[in-house]
């Protein structure tokens, strides 16, 4: 349910940040054409079964498919659990969420401290329970949030949103 939730949450926040960068631009994507790519990105985006995005029968884990943003940095040895990329054109619209056994404080400060060395300046910090929270920076070309969440002992949940300037 947690994940469903999530997965719920990261669509939600994903559109309100297109709809914030575009400027609700709606000639820029005729809705049906839109509607329709979101809804194959979200089918695409939701595992068909725990075990899709998690532990193979060997106990590795691995990635779902998909792409990492650009620009933004994936913390080490994370795994990608989600993906979802609703671009079009010039306008990039991604959605990717990591899980790694990690402090979720210590994940929030490596964000905190790497992405302004990648050329964002950050633009909101909030902070969260047990040392998580949201961070949302911004450069010459985009927007991105780093979400860090604790999902249980040792375990953290990275959910980044990117989404390029109009």
């Amino acid at each position: 349910m947690l994940r469903r939730t999530t997965s719920v949450f990261v669509i939600i926040s994903l559109l309100c940040l297109g709809v914030l960068v575009a400027g609700c631009c709606a000639p820029c994507f005729p809705s049906d054409e839109l509607e329709k790519e979101i809804e194959k990105e979200i089918e695409k985006s939701i595992p068909k079964s725990p075990s899709d995005s998690k532990d193979d029968e060997d106990g590795s884990s691995e990635d779902v498919s998909g792409e990492d943003i650009k620009d933004v940095p994936r913390y080490p040895g994370s795994v990608r659990t989600e993906s979802m990329d609703v671009s079009s054109g010039d306008n990039v619209s991604m959605s990717n969420t990591y899980e790694v056994d990690e402090d979720t404080a210590k994940v929030f400060e490596w964000y905190k401290d790497k992405m302004p060395s990648m050329g964002w300046k950050s633009v909101l910090t909030t902070g969260g329970e047990n040392g998580g929270g949201s961070q949302t920076y911004e450069n010459s070309d985009a927007i991105c949030t780093v979400i860090v969440e604790n999902v249980g002992e040792g375990e953290t949940k990275i959910i980044a949103t990117y989404a390029t300037k109009l």
